[in-house]
C-alpha cells in the first residue's frame, strides 16, 4: 500500500511545502495447516515512510516571570528580527533548517498454535526493527538559535512467548504462560547545534560575566554529538483463571512475575564554536552544552496481580468489579542530564524508579432494550513513582529528561453506550468524567507562564 499527499504548511524561508506524506508499505502473510491440530502462521510486513517534515506553526508567545531582559520578544527584538507571525491558521512558518522525518519500520513473526486436551498451547516469536533519520529546527523559527535536533536512531526487539489457554474442568479456564522481550536502541550521531543568536536567549544580564556572551562566534556551530546504547531484558510468568464459583457468579485472578533489566552507555561530546583557550569563555560555552559520559545497569523484580468478580445474571446484564496493582519497570535516561552548579552531570537522574498502579474498577456492561447497549464504569488509580517527562531550561535536556512523581491519583467516570436504529446504522455515543492530579511531585516543574518564578519557604 502507498499513501502521498502534498505538503500543507508553506515554508516562506525556503518557498515550499512540509507536512507532506510519502509512505510505502508491504505486508504478507503465510498461512500453513499441516493438521487439524497445527496451525502456522508466518507473517511479516515493511513500511517506509518519507515524508516531508511535520514542523510546528508558531501559535503564541507568552510572557515569563523572568526579567524583562529575559523575555522572548526583547531577545527577538535585540537580534534585530521582526516579531515572528502568529496565526496558526495561516500554516506559514520561517524556519531556515530543512525537517525531515524519515523512517522505515518492519518485523517478521511466527504463530504456532497446537490443540492439546481442551486447550491450546501457542507460541509466538517475532522480530522488529525501527530506523529513525530526523532533523529539525528547535528553535522553530527564522533565528539561528538552536539550528539542529537530530536523534538518530536504530531499535531491535525480540520477543517469545509461550502459553497454554483452555477448559481445565466445566467451571475452571485459564491461560498460564511466560514472555521474554530483549530490546537494543542505539542512538547513533545523534546531534544538537546551535547558531550564532543562540547566546542572546542564554545569556542572564547584559553586564558582569554574561556580556562576554556576545562574543562574535562563541556559540556559531556550537554543539553536541550523542552515541548512546541501551540493552534491555524483559521476562515474565503469568497465569489468569476464570472460575465459576456459582451459577452466573465468575471469580478471575491472576499474577505476573516480571524481572527486567537494562544496561546503558551514553557518550555525548562537544564540538564547534569559537576556539578559544580564555577560561571565562570556555566557562559559557559549558553551561549550554558540556561533555557527558556514563555507564549503568539497574534491574528490578516485580509480583503484580488482579481479581476481577463478575456476576451475570442475565445475558442483558453484566456486573463487575476489579482490583489489580501493576508497574511500569526500572527506566533510563539517555538524552543528556541536567547538570549540578559544578557543571558535571547529575547521575542521581540516570535510573529512574520503577512506577506502582494500585487500580480499582466497577462497573455494568447492560442491554436494556434490543439493540440498545449501555456501559457504566467508575476507577481510581494511585499511582507511586509515576515516570514523567521533565522539562528543563537548561538547553542540553531540551528534549526533558524521566522523573519521578511520588504520587498521582487518576479517578473518573465513563459511560458510553450505542443503538442499531437499522441493519446499517447504528448510533454510538459516549462521555467521561477525569478527575487527574499529581498529589506530590517534589521539584516539579513550573508551568510555561510560571518559568522565572522564585518561591521562598520559611523553616
Amino acid at each position: 500500500s502507498g499513501t502521498q499527499r502534498d505538503g500543507t504548511i508553506w515554508n516562506t524561508r525556503e518557498e515550499r511545502k512540509y507536512s507532506g506524506q510519502n509512505n510505502l508499505g508491504f505486508k504478507g502473510q503465510l498461512y500453513y495447516t499441516p493438521s487439524d491440530k497445527l496451525q502456522v502462521l508466518l507473517s511479516g510486513d515493511v513500511s517506509i515512510q518519507h515524508p516531508a517534515g511535520y514542523p510546528l506553526v508558531i501559535a503564541g508567545v507568552t510572557t515569563t516571570e523572568r526579567s524583562a531582559y529575559r523575555q522572548y520578544a526583547r531577545i527577538v527584538s535585540d537580534l534585530g528580527y521582526q516579531q515572528p507571525k502568529i496565526d496558526p491558521f495561516s500554516r506559514e512558518i520561517a524556519t531556515n533548517t530543512p525537517w525531515r522525518h524519515n523512517q522505515s519500520i518492519g518485523g517478521i513473526s511466527v504463530n504456532v498454535d497446537y490443540k492439546i486436551g481442551k486447550g491450546t498451547l501457542t507460541s509466538t516469536s517475532a522480530w522488529r526493527f525501527w530506523n529513525w533519520d530526523p532533523t529539525n529546527d528547535r528553535d522553530f523559527s527564522e533565528f539561528s538559535a538552536l539550528t539542529k535536533s537530530q536523534g538518530n536512531t536504530r531499535h531491535d526487539q525480540y520477543s517469545q512467548e509461550v502459553r497454554y489457554a483452555g477448559n481445565l474442568t466445566e467451571k475452571l479456564s485459564g491461560v498460564v504462560g511466560v514472555f521474554v522481550l530483549g530490546q537494543n536502541l542505539q542512538g547513533l550521531g545523534q546531534t544538537e547545534e546551535v547558531g550564532k543568536d543562540q547566546w542572546r536567549f542564554v545569556q542572564t544580564a547584559a553586564t558582569g560575566a554574561q556580556a562576554a556572551y556576545s562574543t562574535p562566534g562563541l556559540l556559531d556551530g556550537y554543539g553536541i554529538t550523542t552515541n548512546s546504547t541501551i540493552k534491555s531484558l524483559s521476562a515474565a510468568v503469568f497465569a489468569q483463571v476464570d472460575w465459576e464459583v456459582l451459577n452466573h457468579l465468575h471469580v478471575l485472578p491472576g499474577l505476573r512475575y516480571t524481572y527486567d533489566k537494562k544496561d546503558v552507555d551514553y557518550n555525548r561530546t562537544t564540538y564547534g564554536g569559537l576556539q578559544t583557550a580564555d577560561p571565562a569563555l570556555l566557562a559559557l560555552k559549558a553551561a549550554v552544552y558540556a561533555n557527558q559520559q556514563f555507564n549503568t545497569s539497574t534491574d528490578n523484580n516485580n509480583l503484580s496481580g488482579n481479581i476481577t468478580v463478575s456476576y451475570r445474571p442475565s445475558p442483558k446484564l453484566n456486573a463487575y468489579g476489579t482490583f489489580s496493582t501493576a508497574y511500569k519497570p526500572v527506566g533510563v535516561n539517555v538524552g543528556g542530564l541536567p547538570t549540578t552548579s559544578t557543571g558535571e552531570a547529575d547521575l542521581s537522574l540516570a535510573v529512574v524508579k520503577p512506577e506502582y498502579v494500585e487500580h480499582y474498577e466497577l462497573g455494568v456492561k447492560t442491554k436494556p432494550a434490543k439493540g440498545l447497549i449501555v456501559n457504566v464504569t467508575a476507577f481510581n488509580t494511585d499511582i507511586k513513582d509515576y515516570q514523567t517527562n521533565v522539562q528543563s531550561p537548561q538547553l542540553g535536556v531540551n528534549r526533558g529528561y524521566l522523573a519521578n512523581a511520588e504520587k498521582v491519583n487518576v479517578k473518573g467516570l465513563e459511560v458510553d453506550g450505542s443503538f442499531q436504529l437499522e441493519r446499517f446504522l447504528t448510533l454510538n455515543a459516549a462521555v467521561a468524567y477525569l478527575d487527574g492530579k499529581y498529589d506530590k511531585f517534589t521539584n516539579a516543574p513550573l508551568p510555561l507562564e510560571e518559568t522565572g518564578h522564585t518561591e521562598l519557604i520559611n523553616g
